[in-house]
């Protein structure tokens, strides 16, 4: 079977590097009007497979924490100007930590890592995740609870700047809680006092009629009377079978291992199968 979602992560990219990215300078006048943006602001799951330019990037980074005033302050906010929040940039390519100061990406980790993002499946194919790192060393001086209490209202801040940059630009995003921090924070190479607070996947929205991998998750775990919550090792995948595009959804429960396929297009069932693992 020809895996196409396999086939388009495998084109040339932008991002093809062993090293740092210098990127162009952020666009950062006009677009549309903040109550438009506001009132478009919402979360998406389902992604397309192309990439983010190199100004995409550039512009949504400098949007989500870039400095935006000559004394090196931030277009997100924190108590005391500590700027305690890093945002790491997972890529097909690798991963990277955003440099406000250089506008730039440094590498941490070459390799494709996005099986670590996250784990729902749309965040192990989407063509960016963001990671929002709380660095203990830089944070409010307090105790353990009100620092990591203050870390999370400062990720929180470049989080919103994310969504309002995507709802300005139509770009599908959705922050998320579901992570393996330890895999994850592996894959970012995090040091001691480094905490991933949340993650959020970014990319342009499809637009090829399909009815995304959520809504075909949805179908298959509602017709086996499962919510996403009670499975394991969920999987979906698109694939053509017999000339038709499908999902084919994957997951396990109770010993037993359940295979759907469900029209692309449709969101019809065409297989459910029901096996003993």
């Amino acid at each position: 079977m020809k895996r196409i979602i396999a086939a388009s992560f495998a084109l040339a990219t932008a991002y093809a590097t062993a090293g740092d990215i210098n990127l162009p300078q952020p666009v950062t006048k006009g677009g549309k009007a903040l109550m438009q943006v506001l009132s478009e602001r919402k979360s998406t799951r389902d992604f397309a497979a192309r990439e983010l330019s190199p100004q995409m990037l550039s512009s949504l980074l400098w949007a989500a924490n870039g400095i935006n005033r000559p004394d090196g302050r931030r277009t997100a906010p924190t108590g005391l100007n500590v700027q305690d929040t890093d945002v790491y940039v997972m890529l097909a390519s690798g991963v990277y930590r955003y440099d406000a100061k250089l506008n730039a990406l440094t590498l941490v980790n070459p390799g494709d890592h996005r099986t670590a993002a996250g784990k729902q499946p749309f965040a192990q194919s989407a063509p960016l995740n963001l990671f929002y790192v709380h660095d203990r060393s830089r944070g409010m001086k307090s105790d353990d609870a009100n620092s990591l209490r203050f870390a999370g209202i400062h990720a929180g801040a470049v989080m919103q700047n994310v969504y309002l940059f995507c709802a300005k630009e139509g770009l599908a995003t959705v922050a998320r809680a579901n992570i393996d921090y330890d895999a994850c924070a592996k894959a970012l190479k995090l040091g001691t006092g480094q905490r991933i607070v949340i993650g959020q996947s970014v990319g342009y929205p499809q637009n090829d009629g399909f009815i995304g991998r959520q809504a075909a998750i949805r179908a298959a775990l509602a017709h086996a009377k499962f919510h996403e919550s009670d499975v394991r090792w969920l999987k979906c995948e698109l694939d053509r079978e017999d000339g038709v595009m499908v999902y084919e959804v994957d997951f396990k429960k109770d010993g037993f291992e359940y295979d759907y396929d469900i029209d692309a297009k449709t969101g019809t069932i065409i297989k459910a199968k029901k096996e003993r693992d």
